[in-house]
């Protein structure tokens, strides 16, 4: 029964809104997914191979577009979407301009996107943006969250955003690391001038031409120095930001608590807080302070945000909320996109 069951929703997802054939192997009429093709870019072989029943070498092949399934066969809703319809499925990379430390001075930028097979351009699509600690490069970031497989399941767009490459000088030397300081830019302390605040705005709007992205269901997430900036983002981006998502980050270390004790605007801005207490890089209380300020605007514990404070953990992404964070900030869309 569960088998015929799963053979169903095959049938039934199976079809051009859904394919993607872009491995060279594709049309050869065997399932090559995981032996010469990446997964999910020989889909046409691999749905009719797994339609006509799995073998042992296309179990795990199967077994992922059962799990896809149940996303997959929803039916198409409106939304408030972009209405982009040219990007590929999978992990790729690309490369956008922004602003550098000066106004006047624009750099490439590098980033990495995950879309999930079940991504379908008639549907408006949540975009999760996951912003790595400090030194961290974002090809490290999708098994170290292990968020690919959340999007799997939650049929969201990933996107990991690589910071700026800089010289800390002798003690340190060149690193990736975010512009989370007021002095990291000029003119200092304007934070919609910030050049990864530029970055992520252009980013938005780049994917946005790509795919149909649901304007209001765009998420900031981050780990350490990240979840810094995933805050910033939040309370500065207010039209095109839904929420963030801060695994062991800050916001006092650079003054922008105070800063977000500013915030008047109507909505409230959804977050979810992570974070250990036995963490010896981003102290505990750092996200105590963030609570804190949130209260101090009004925000309210369970309904506006969460706060998963963990005994005896560490610096690290905690991917077992990863659903559950998820799930809180896209049931707090903002009630309009940007245009």
């Amino acid at each position: 029964m569960i088998m015929r069951t799963f053979f169903l929703a095959l049938s039934l997802i199976a079809g051009p809104a859904y394919a993607d054939d872009s491995c060279s192997l594709a049309g050869d009429a065997a399932c090559d997914e995981l032996a010469g093709c990446a997964l999910g870019s020989d889909t046409s072989d691999c749905q009719a191979a797994c339609a006509a029943g799995s073998s042992d070498a296309t179990f795990g092949v199967c077994a992922h577009y059962s799990a896809m399934a149940a996303v997959m066969s929803e039916p198409a809703t409106p939304g408030s979407g972009t209405r982009g319809e040219g990007g590929p499925r999978g992990l790729w990379s690309g490369t956008i301009n922004a602003r550098g430390k000066y106004a006047t001075e624009q750099i490439v930028r590098h980033y990495e996107v995950y879309v999930p097979i079940s991504y379908d351009p008639r549907r408006p699509t949540p975009l999760v943006m996951v912003l790595g600690g400090f030194t961290v490069d974002m090809y490290g970031l999708p098994a170290y969250t292990e968020l690919l497989r959340t999007a799997d399941l939650g049929g969201f767009i990933v996107v990991f955003p690589q910071q700026h490459y800089y010289n800390f000088g002798p003690s340190i030397g060149w690193v990736f690391a975010w512009n989370i300081y007021p002095t990291d830019w000029v003119p200092n302390g304007d934070w919609l001038q910030n050049p990864d605040v530029d970055f992520i705005r252009n980013l938005i709007d780049e994917l946005g031409a790509l795919y149909n992205l649901d304007r209001t269901r765009v998420i900031a997430s981050g780990h350490s120095r990240g979840a810094g900036m995933s805050i910033i983002l939040a309370f500065v981006l207010t039209d095109r930001v839904a929420g963030f998502l801060s695994e062991a980050g800050f916001a006092d270390a650079n003054g922008f608590d105070d800063d977000m004790l500013d915030y008047t605007g109507e909505r409230r801005i959804p977050g979810v807080l992570v974070h250990g207490t036995a963490d010896p890089d981003v102290p505990f209380s750092s996200s105590e302070r963030v609570v804190e300020v949130l209260e101090q605007i009004g925000e309210v514990e369970g309904e506006d945000f969460l706060f998963f404070d963990l005994d005896h953990v560490a610096h690290e992404w905690q991917p077992q909320y990863n659903q559950d964070a998820l799930d809180f900030l896209f049931d707090r869309p903002l009630p309009g996109g940007a245009p």
